[in-house]
C-alpha cells in the first residue's frame, strides 16, 4: 500500500479539544483499511490569510499531520469526510514516495 501525509488546518484548539477531533479522523482511515503510521501537531498558528470554511472566517489555525498508508481507492470517502467535518479548514493529501525505492548514485569527474 502507497504512503500518503494528510496535511490539514482544524480550528484553533487547545491540545485536548484537538485529540478529541482527530480520534474520529484516525478512526476512518483504518475503517477505511488504512494503517496509521504517525500523528504530527505544530499547534495553533496565524493564518497567512483569512480563510472561510463552513460559513466561519478563521484568522488562526492548527496545523496537523497524518502519516497513513492506504489504498488509493480509499482516498476519495476520506477526503468526502474531511470536506463534511466543521472543525477541518484546509486538507490535501500527499503521497510519499516508496521507501524500499533504490538510492540514486551520483558520479563526479575529477577536477583538471
Amino acid at each position: 500500500m502507497p504512503s500518503y501525509e494528510l496535511c490539514m488546518i482544524m480550528r484553533a484548539l487547545r491540545s485536548e479539544a484537538l485529540a478529541k477531533e482527530l480520534v474520529p479522523i484516525l478512526q476512518r482511515v483504518q475503517s477505511l483499511g488504512g494503517v496509521v503510521q504517525d500523528v504530527k501537531s505544530v499547534g495553533s498558528q496565524p493564518l497567512p490569510h483569512k480563510m472561510k470554511a463552513h460559513f466561519e472566517h478563521h484568522d488562526k489555525g492548527t496545523y496537523s499531520f497524518l502519516r497513513f498508508e492506504s489504498s488509493p481507492t480509499a482516498l476519495p470517502q476520506l477526503d468526502t469526510a474531511l470536506k463534511r467535518n466543521s472543525s477541518i479548514i484546509r486538507h490535501n493529501f500527499v503521497k510519499l514516495p516508496a521507501l524500499d525505492a533504490k538510492p540514486m548514485t551520483c558520479r563526479f569527474k575529477p577536477k583538471r
